[in-house]
């Protein structure tokens, strides 16, 4: 008894397709497995093991007094506000944030090397726009 198998697959905007007349049950499935593993391997780029730090959203967290923890990948983030001014307009705020996942991997002279991130964890955070003022005395 012959049937008619035809697959179609479609990975990261590579379509593969298998037609044809089977004999036996099943003989075309081993085909277009194997088409579909090869586009996924071809499809799949190489990325750095980056943990989020801060409190992404829809994140499973556990909240204390004073921090707060990611249950996924256990960093722990708090935040100790230093200044914060209501503004007719423009509000004004200053926190200072901690992340204790502060290792990442880096590449460095062709091996991986763990790199602390640029002020081991501790970020200022504020709502205004960066900028500067200078003064200069005229004579």
């Amino acid at each position: 008894m012959n049937r008619s198998k035809d697959f179609r697959y479609q990975v990261a905007g590579i379509t593969l397709e298998t037609t044809g007349k089977s004999h036996s049950r099943g003989s075309g499935k081993p085909v277009g497995c194997a088409l579909l593993l090869a586009a996924m391997f071809l499809a799949a780029q190489v990325a750095a093991g980056q943990i989020v730090t801060g409190t992404p959203p829809f994140a499973c967290l556990t909240p204390s007094t004073f921090d707060v923890v990611n249950n996924a990948n256990l960093n722990v983030h708090f935040a100790i506000p230093i200044f914060s001014r209501a503004g007719i307009g423009i509000p004004f705020s200053y926190v200072l944030t901690f992340d204790n996942s502060i290792w990442s991997p880096v590449i460095s002279n062709g091996s991986w090397v763990w790199t602390p991130v640029p002020n081991w964890g501790w970020r200022g955070v504020t709502e205004a726009q960066g900028g500067y003022v200078s003064y200069q005395q005229g004579r």
